[in-house]
C-alpha cells in the first residue's frame, strides 16, 4: 500500500509517517487500517467516500472513546520527545499550536 501511494510530499512525507507510526503502535504490527486516508485513498479497494453512509451524531461513548485514544496517542508523542512539545507535534504531523488546542482540550498538563 505505501509503494502504491504517489507521496506528493517525497521523502520527507514518508519519513513524518514512519516516524508517527511507530510511535502511535510501538510494538505493534501496522496494519492497513493505521495508515491516513490520503494513503488509503489511491487504493483500489478503499471505501469511496461516495459510498459512506451518512454520518450520525457520535454518541458521547464513542467522543469519549476518541477523546481517550486522543490523549493516549499525544501522550505517547510526548513520551517518545522527552516532553519536549515541538518534537511532539512533528510526530504527530501536527502544528505545535495545534498540540497545544489539543493539550487545553484534553487537560493534559506538559
Amino acid at each position: 500500500m505505501l509503494q502504491a501511494y504517489s507521496w506528493p510530499g517525497n521523502i520527507r512525507e514518508l519519513k513524518n509517517l514512519v516516524e508517527r507510526l511507530s510511535v502511535l503502535y510501538a510494538g505493534h504490527d501496522i496494519l492497513p487500517e493505521y495508515l491516513p486516508a490520503e494513503v488509503l485513498a489511491d487504493q483500489a479497494t478503499a471505501k469511496s467516500y461516495d459510498d459512506a453512509e451518512p454520518e450520525l451524531p457520535l454518541s458521547d461513548d464513542i467522543s469519549a472513546q476518541l477523546a481517550s485514544e486522543e490523549k493516549r496517542i499525544i501522550l505517547g508523542a510526548l513520551r517518545e520527545s522527552g516532553g519536549h512539545k515541538g518534537n511532539a507535534a512533528k510526530l504527530l504531523n501536527i502544528s505545535r499550536h495545534a498540540l497545544k488546542r489539543r493539550l487545553q482540550k484534553l487537560g493534559i498538563e506538559a
